[in-house]
């Protein structure tokens, strides 16, 4: 692929075949949901069409596989959407709004230009008048009109396409709004709107003069300053509407600022000053054993803890704002079985975790050193989770049954944090001990008492120390970056 290919995400560098054990092919695996779906539909297929048949496959599902569930699925249903989509369209209502408010701009700039050309066609009415008495054609005046309006529009387009370009490479640069560009239709499409202002602002002047006798204007002896009452009427009307449109254009602005300020104030449950992170991926070959990468990364985080300037140091699945996406159904132990599964998002972290982050504890314990291989299994959940499946009781001790057989203790409740977006309300949070149940991939968080330039050469060293074949990728100070994980697909399972 070429290098400017990224999918799922910018981060993807290379793909390999899924591969299945032969577990997670019977029946008894069906449950599990973890695979993102995306399909090519066939030349002639509406997504009408499409959506139909998946329909008759939910419905085949819920009949011929309902004993390999442990939920009712009757009510699971299959949906597509447009690789494209942006799923409530919420991306599609702000690309109008700030079309939109482009579209003022570009307006009230081309009535700034209109009003002064018409008082320059105003004066030069006498000039005009005097070159079509002497035999000049309509032609010959148009043309030199347009070669003169040609420069000041051109250049004005120029100059706002380096400026755009510009502002591109400086929030680029910033890494918060991901990987900005120039699209051919965009660069079209103000190329047209400079072709179509240089033709009106060069040509109106023109047909205003020639709605005028030339006697008269000769008559007139070029004395005419201030134009006749029709000019001066058009002349209020354009200001008028410049002035209306810079009003709607500054409370538009005023408001986007207000929300876009209110957005920021909005509480992250966790605290990011200082912290910085980084990513690991244990080759499953090199590290089978759940032994294996249990002492890999122990030993790591112990190692980044001794750091001089170094407060916290921990890992999770699971990065605000960042890497990871596990989801999976759950059941409460000794309460009735919805009909409709229940899905949480699930964080496997290491001891110090909720420290480093900040993330504040209700009720327990947080996940320690004491949850090691052999220790009964435990689990802290968010107030979301709480609130919404332990109303009015205490959610200590009770179990919570990810699968048949595996069932884990609640040891504490912490305080939501935002994973995806402000604006987004997050699914129940789970967390586990990555101890006692370790992993692959993590993202290790380091937070530290003052900047430290050296920090991603010194993490580095260790991880060398620990394994000299194992990278560690994306070093960066933790930054509030708004992003999807993983874009929509072609098909999609509606959960």
């Amino acid at each position: 692929m070429p290098p400017s290919f990224g999918f799922p995400n910018k981060m993807t560098q290379m793909w390999v075949p899924a591969e299945f054990k032969p577990e997670q092919l019977t029946g008894a695996a069906r449950q599990n949901v973890f695979l993102h779906m995306y399909a090519r539909l066939a030349p002639g297929i509406t997504f009408a069409e499409a959506s139909k048949r998946l329909d008759q496959i939910s419905r085949d599902a819920a009949v011929n596989h309902r004993g390999d569930y442990t939920v009712d699925i009757t009510s699971w249903k299959y949906f597509i959407v447009p690789l494209a989509s942006d799923g409530d369209e919420s991306l599609r209502s702000w690309t109008w709004v700030f079309f939109a408010a482009v579209m003022l701009l570009f307006a009230i700039v081309c009535l700034n230009a209109g009003s002064l050309l018409l008082l320059r066609s105003t004066e030069r009415a006498f000039e005009t008048s005097v070159r079509l008495a002497f035999g000049a054609g309509w032609l010959r005046v148009a043309r030199q009109s347009l070669a003169e309006v040609s420069v000041i529009c051109f250049l004005g387009g120029a100059a706002g396409l380096l400026i755009a370009l510009a502002a591109m490479r400086f929030l680029n640069r910033s890494g918060q709004f991901g990987d900005l560009h120039f699209a051919a239709p965009v660069f079209a499409f103000g190329a047209l709107m400079t072709i179509l202002t240089t033709a009106f602002c060069a040509l109106y002047p023109i047909w205003t003069v020639a709605r005028t006798s030339p006697a008269n204007a000769l008559n007139a002896g070029g004395h005419q300053r201030t134009g006749s009452r029709g000019k001066q009427y058009w002349r209020r009307v354009l200001v008028t509407v410049q002035v209306a449109a810079s009003t709607i254009l500054l409370a538009m602005g005023g408001l986007l600022l207000r929300s876009y300020a209110e957005l920021l104030q909005t509480p992250l449950g966790f605290d990011a000053e200082r912290v910085t992170t980084m990513q690991i991926s244990l080759p499953a070959l090199r590290y089978p054993s759940e032994a294996s990468r249990r002492i890999f990364y122990d030993t790591v985080r112990k190692e980044i803890r001794r750091i001089p300037g170094v407060t916290d140091a921990s890992a999770c699945t699971l990065l605000p704002f960042g890497y990871g996406e596990t989801v999976q159904p759950f059941q409460i132990a000794g309460q009735l079985r919805t009909t409709a599964p229940q899905f949480a998002d699930v964080n496997k972290v290491l001891p110090g975790f909720f420290h480093t982050l900040r993330i504040p504890l209700f009720a327990g314990r947080y996940l320690d050193e004491r949850d090691r291989p052999g220790s009964e299994p435990v689990a802290l959940i968010d107030q979301n989770l709480a609130r919404r499946y332990f109303p009015g009781k205490n959610p200590l001790g009770q179990q919570i049954e990810l699968s048949p057989g595996h069932r884990f203790s609640v040891a504490g409740v912490v305080g939501n944090i935002k994973v995806a977006g402000l604006d987004i309300t997050n699914r129940p949070m789970l967390y586990f001990s990555a101890v006692q149940t370790p992993t692959t991939d993590m993202s290790i968080v380091v937070k530290t008492s003052q900047a430290m330039d050296r920090l991603p050469e010194t993490v580095q060293d260790i991880v060398a120390k620990a394994d000299s074949a194992q990278p560690v990728y994306d070093i960066a100070p933790w930054r509030l970056v708004s992003i999807n994980r993983y874009p929509r697909g072609a098909l999609s399972s509606c959960y």
